[in-house]
């Protein structure tokens, strides 16, 4: 493991026997890991050698804990740790000199006096107060990058010694200081422009205010202090695979998929479909979706050209819908949301933008130009398709009960395996349909309730195919000869 080829390094440098300093560090890490359940961040470590000169100069061996990356202070003697040699500036070595002082310029541990600083006090009650370290990383990638908006977890902890302590501390303080984390998530640096501003801002902010712990800041009263504009370390924050945009795209436009989704108001699924789609522009696909990055930039231009085909204010729908319950619309014909985007995309589905709140929430349809629309593309799509059982229960808009009913009558036979694997060609769903009309489907296609439209149904007194099983409700299925009637 990384531990033990750690402790074997440091056994060679030292010149002791072999495995004279494993018990004892591993004693040490069980304790760091389960005496006081911080063990998520165990593996986060240092690499360089940290110390605390005080520690050392009474004890004259170094600590595992001194290497954890999230710890800066000593809790015994409330010191910062040392990277370098605090009279020469000498960065230290893994060598048997470092536990007697510094071989560059002779400086004794632990000789100097110890630091005075209210700030270091308070660090090292955080340190044994915070417990969510999640919330702790991610205030020192926010720290380390603070005009960035994607949080991008790394494998190893970027670690850069003459700015550590200053990220840490503000990664406490946005953990335990209210006011500070206030400060620092309303101070808005975020340089996205075009459709997408507000949202990213918007979003940034909510992601750093959860970064506060109110049970976390109790008894951690830092000295107030502005929040001052740390330098943007981008390098640092987003993994090194991506560094290479770095020439073609500002590192403040680059986005993960998680966080692009969240601003668009869709899921990760969704946004990785509108890419196959070409709707959205990938700049680094990936097998693994959650690891595709986004240009801010070029979404952005994506946005503005799927908004440019908008009907003008000038033009109002009567029965108005969201992209959200277009989809619902959509599933029983067997399309999806994307497939609406994508229609108001290829100028196939005329829209608004009467909505509010994320921008692809602006989008408003006509129901009964969406309507036409589906009856259209459903005509149109391909017999060989294969539907799941769930989206078969979808487009018809019935339970399993339902199906599996249909299915012992032979109405809608399966093409492809049985059980819960089962599929249906499309072309056996369209024939099913051509033939019978179902109340529970209609009633989301036409926007009324299931009972009033099989009510309004039976005053024509149509063929019934099924009305609902014992004990179930209303399903409503009647040959399609007697639904314009019906009507």
């Amino acid at each position: 493991s990384t531990m033990d080829r750690w402790v074997q390094s440091l056994e060679e440098a030292l010149a002791v026997p072999a495995h004279t300093l494993s018990g004892h560090f591993m004693a040490l890490r069980r304790k760091h890991e389960l005496g006081d359940g911080r063990h998520i961040i165990a593996d986060h470590v240092v690499r360089s050698p940290r110390i605390c000169e005080f520690c050392v100069a009474e004890d004259g061996y170094h600590k595992f804990k001194w290497q954890v990356a999230h710890k800066v202070v000593c809790s015994k003697h409330v010191a910062p740790f040392l990277d370098q040699c605090p009279a020469c500036q000498s960065p230290l070595r893994w060598n048997q000199g470092l536990l007697s002082g510094c071989e560059s310029c002779g400086y004794n541990w632990g000789t100097r006096s110890m630091a005075d600083c209210e700030n270091l006090d308070v660090l090292a009650r955080a340190q044994k107060q915070v417990v969510d370290l999640d919330a702790l990383y991610r205030g020192y990638l926010y720290s380390a990058f603070p005009s960035g908006h994607s949080f991008w977890p790394r494998m190893t902890f970027p670690y850069r010694a003459a700015i550590h302590f200053e990220l840490m501390e503000s990664a406490y303080r946005l953990v335990c200081d209210r006011s500070y984390n206030e400060a620092f998530a309303t101070q808005s640096p975020v340089s996205t422009e075009g459709v997408l501003e507000d949202v990213v801002a918007q979003l940034r902010y909510e992601n750093i205010s959860s970064i506060w712990c109110p049970i976390s800041s109790s008894d951690c009263h830092f000295k107030p202090k502005e929040v001052v504009s740390l330098s943007d370390q981008p390098e640092l924050v987003i993994p090194k695979k991506h560094h290479r945009h770095f020439e073609s795209i500002r590192p403040t436009d680059i986005a993960d998929g998680e966080f692009l989704s969240r601003a668009l108001g869709i899921t990760l699924s969704e946004l990785n479909q509108l890419v196959a789609q070409g709707v959205i522009e990938c700049v680094s696909s990936n097998q693994i979706l959650r690891d595709r990055v986004f240009s801010l930039h070029q979404v952005n231009q994506a946005l503005d050209c799927l908004f440019s085909g908008a009907l003008g204010n000038y033009v109002t729908f009567d029965d108005a819908l969201s992209l959200t319950d277009a989809a619902n619309i959509a599933e029983k014909f067997g399309f999806n949301f994307i497939d609406c985007v994508a229609w108001c995309y290829a100028g196939e589905l005329l829209f608004d933008l009467s909505g509010s709140g994320r921008p692809l929430s602006w989008i408003r349809v006509n129901r009964e130009d969406l309507v036409d629309l589906c009856h259209s593309k459903f005509e149109q799509e391909d017999s060989a398709r294969f539907l799941d059982r769930l989206t078969a229960m979808q487009v018809l808009g019935v339970p399993e009960n339902v199906l599996n009913h249909l299915g012992r009558k032979g109405v809608i036979p399966s093409e492809k395996w049985f059980g819960p694997g089962v599929m249906f060609s499309f072309e056996t769903i369209r024939e099913f349909l051509r033939k019978y009309q179902i109340a529970r489907r209609e009633s989301v296609i036409l926007g009324v309730p299931t009972r009033e439209l099989w009510d309004r149904w039976l005053n024509a007194n149509p063929t019934i195919l099924l009305e609902a099983l014992p004990g179930g409700h209303t399903i409503g299925i009647i040959q399609s000869a007697s639904v314009s009637e019906a009507a």
